[in-house]
């Protein structure tokens, strides 16, 4: 009789850890389906930020490509501007002028020059005789650096059209960034050299035309580099930092996580994309290319917080839910 009286007692107790070890098994599932559908998540999430990074890279090779080529149009047209207004001089009333020392230039001339200039804010004109030395000036920047005189020299001595650097060309003004193209005005005959036309631009159009971006951005930037003995030197005025161009230099040999590593890549000549640091150590997604007909290199990006931005939006909500 005790047998059977205690065998409902462990009967039951049996049941109740059956009933417990069952228990376990919808939380075992629930616990493997949650694993799985979190590995997912990240997997499908790594895909789409890998898929915005390379559509916005396609984006920044088509608008490096835009911006390289809007720069050495505007040289090219600068080059033929200077050209047309060097072959209108070369006529013999101030050929004579150039030939006779320091007299003053003809009127008509004269007036003729400043009305071509007058409507040309960011330029400057300078017209020098054979040895470079200053003859008639129009414009804010009217002086001629050591480095100008030397390139001057060599259009006059060649007979050659010679376009500088971007450089400090006015010694009054060293901080200012100067463009110059010089262009030989011969005599009437074509047969020697009578003086140069240094056609100067300040540099503020192009500097505004490659920051100009195509499509809305908060953080997206173009920079002009070039080597400079072993660092890469800024040439333009940066949008998110003033009085750069000229003065702000980086170590080519910086490394991948140095701030504005991908301007010292496109020093090199280097074209590629790279996700690196910028000059204000934030994360960006960059395109460096050379620019056509000069010893320059371009970096356009976009901070990777803006190229991943709908992609954390998205990833916010689906968490959400």
């Amino acid at each position: 009789r005790l047998q059977d009286a205690a065998r409902p007692t462990s009967e039951a107790g049996e049941e109740g850890l059956r009933n417990r070890h069952s228990g376990w098994k919808p939380l075992a599932v629930f616990l493997f389906f949650t694993v799985v559908v979190l590995g997912a998540g990240y997997a499908f999430f790594e895909q789409i930020a890998e898929s915005a990074k390379s559509d916005a890279a396609k984006a920044l090779a088509s608008i490096g490509k835009l911006k390289a080529e809007q720069v050495r149009y505007y040289i090219e047209r600068y080059e033929k501007n200077a050209r047309s207004i060097a072959r209108l001089l070369g006529q013999d009333g101030l050929t004579d002028w150039l030939g006779r020392g320091t007299a003053e230039m003809p009127a008509p001339w004269r007036e003729a020059l400043l009305e071509t200039m007058r409507n040309r804010d960011d330029d400057a004109l300078l017209i020098l005789d054979p040895g470079a030395n200053i003859r008639f000036g129009v414009g804010q920047y009217t002086r001629l650096s050591a480095e100008g005189r030397r390139l001057a020299l060599k259009a006059a001595t060649e007979a050659i059209t010679v376009a500088s650097d971007i450089y400090p060309g006015d010694p009054a003004a060293p901080d200012q960034a100067l463009l110059d193209i010089f262009v030989p005005i011969m005599n009437p005959e074509r047969t020697r050299t009578a003086g140069v036309l240094v056609l100067r631009s300040n540099l503020s159009y192009l500097y505004g035309l490659i920051q100009t971006w195509p499509v809305e951005s908060r953080s997206a930037e173009s920079v002009l580099v070039r080597k400079d003995g072993d660092h890469a030197l800024f040439l333009n005025e940066l949008r998110f930092r003033k009085q750069t161009a000229l003065r702000m230099r980086v170590p080519l040999a910086a490394g991948k996580d140095f701030p504005a590593w991908a301007s010292t890549m496109a020093a090199r000549g280097e074209t590629g994309v790279w996700e690196a640091l910028d000059y204000r150590s934030e994360p960006v997604l960059a395109h460096t290319l050379p620019v056509p007909g000069t010893g320059w290199g371009m970096v356009v990006k976009v901070d990777m917080e803006e190229v991943l931005a709908p992609v954390r939006k998205l990833k916010n909500t689906t968490i959400g839910v």
